[in-house]
């Protein structure tokens, strides 16, 4: 963290086709990945094929259980793996991975990260996967 500076806001390096949702769509996909307050969506650009989606937002502590420590952006972070049932959240099986970083200064509160892929995209859904790891480890924070 910056000294004396607050944080403003993430920055995330994906690599095209991925595009960012308009806010108007942003509140319902933020309650699809279970995140909320300040939801940013991204998908994949018109046409690419891919049938995935990434969701940031902020959350008051870590959800559940499962998740193994990580280090993102030099702080606090926990990850997890899980595949998703069918009707669980996606219309068909798929995998998801989600990212808690603690918001520094933020006393208590975490941006969480969530990529979800549906299984119609395996084997692409596994180097999916690992893009997506590679991404968080682009993952930064912005300051006044």
């Amino acid at each position: 963290m910056a000294p004396g500076r607050p944080v403003t806001g993430y920055r995330l390096f994906l690599t095209a086709p991925w595009e960012k949702v308009s806010a108007e769509d942003s509140a319902e996909w933020g309650a699809f990945a279970g995140v909320t307050g300040g939801v940013d969506v991204y998908r994949p650009a018109a046409g690419a094929g891919v049938p995935a989606a990434l969701v940031v937002g902020l959350g008051d502590g870590v959800p559940g259980t499962g998740w193994e420590a990580a280090e993102v952006a030099g702080g606090a972070a926990v990850r997890r793996e899980r595949p998703v049932a069918e009707l669980e959240r996606l219309p068909v099986p798929g995998r998801r991975v989600e990212y808690a970083v603690r918001v520094p200064g933020g006393r208590g509160r975490w941006c969480v990260v969530v990529f979800s892929v549906l299984e119609v995209a395996q084997p692409l859904g596994a180097s999916l996967v690992e893009w997506f790891d590679t991404a968080m480890g682009t993952f930064g924070w912005t300051y006044d």
